[in-house]
């Protein structure tokens, strides 16, 4: 490698770095930063080496992802599963990840509802249509939906 490729790649890896400084990011996305001012070669070396000291990594960017959602505002599987696929996230990587595994969207899906309870009355068919909605919107399974609203009225 000459003299030139060098601090080209030099300046690449130090743009990707300040770049990942901020917030976890898929390669996809730290590809794209580098687009426009490196070249292919350059770009997949950074990754490369960045990959190797788990600077980028799909698989742990899907688990904080999946992580950060359920916290607040939590979604469905199938819209974490779309916005991942939307930053470059290939399917298989989601979908074998452990935290994308492991969530409950019945047992989410309930603590929508206690926490919503006071706002929807799900007796009155406009309300339970409102719930629905705002639960298909966050991408909840129909099925889960549906399920979870059965158990919650036979209990209320």
């Amino acid at each position: 490698m000459n003299f030139d490729n060098r601090d080209n790649l030099d300046e690449a890896k130090n743009t990707a770095l300040g770049f990942l400084g901020r917030r976890l990011r898929t390669e996809r996305e730290v590809r794209i930063k580098l687009s426009d001012r490196f070249s292919e070669n350059v770009i997949n070396e950074v990754i490369k080496d960045l990959k190797r000291v788990n600077l980028i990594n799909d698989d742990e960017y899907v688990g904080c992802f999946v992580r950060d959602r359920l916290k607040l505002n939590p979604w469905g599987k199938n819209r974490i599963k779309l916005e991942l696929e939307k930053r470059g996230i290939c399917p298989e990587v989601i979908e074998n990840n452990q935290e994308f595994q492991n969530i409950n969207e019945e047992e989410i899906i309930k603590h929508i509802i206690l926490k919503k309870h006071n706002e929807y009355n799900t007796s009155i068919p406009a309300e339970d249509k409102k719930l629905r909605d705002l639960l298909y919107r966050r991408g909840f399974d129909p099925d889960n939906i549906n399920n979870t609203l059965k158990q919650f009225r036979g209990r209320h």
